[in-house]
């Protein structure tokens, strides 16, 4: 097994996927997922939060191309998916007064990336 591959660099390697995953109308999935969702369980309120993985599936796309192990880390998709996540806490088990530590965590998650993650 090469070096870059037990270092998880293979995506940089291949960036195919990367390239793959951006072309993928994943709008329309998530459009019809909300649709057929929200026909069937009449939860239209809620489910609009599925609309918010849109932005995280095509940071996390733009992380698979990047050179870089601190390129990687520093576009993935942490500030929206820890606003989903408040979002879920939130409406789903009313616990908002704890949910906002998730904000605190995504400064935390940047700084240990700038600071210490290696190129």
């Amino acid at each position: 097994m090469s070096r870059r591959r037990r270092m998880g660099y293979e995506n940089a390697k291949n960036p195919a996927l990367g390239l793959f995953l951006l072309k993928f109308p994943f709008p329309v999935v998530v459009t019809a997922a909300f649709v057929f969702l929200g026909f069937l369980t009449h939860l239209w309120h809620p489910l609009w939060m599925l609309f918010l993985l849109i932005p995280i599936y095509y940071m996390h796309a733009c992380s698979l191309r990047a050179k870089t192990r601190r390129g990687r880390l520093a576009v993935k998709p942490v500030a929206p998916t820890a606003l989903l996540l408040f979002l879920i806490i939130g409406f789903g088990l009313h616990l908002w007064q704890y949910a906002w530590i998730l904000f605190v965590l995504v400064f935390l998650y940047y700084w240990y990336v700038i600071a210490y993650a290696k190129n």
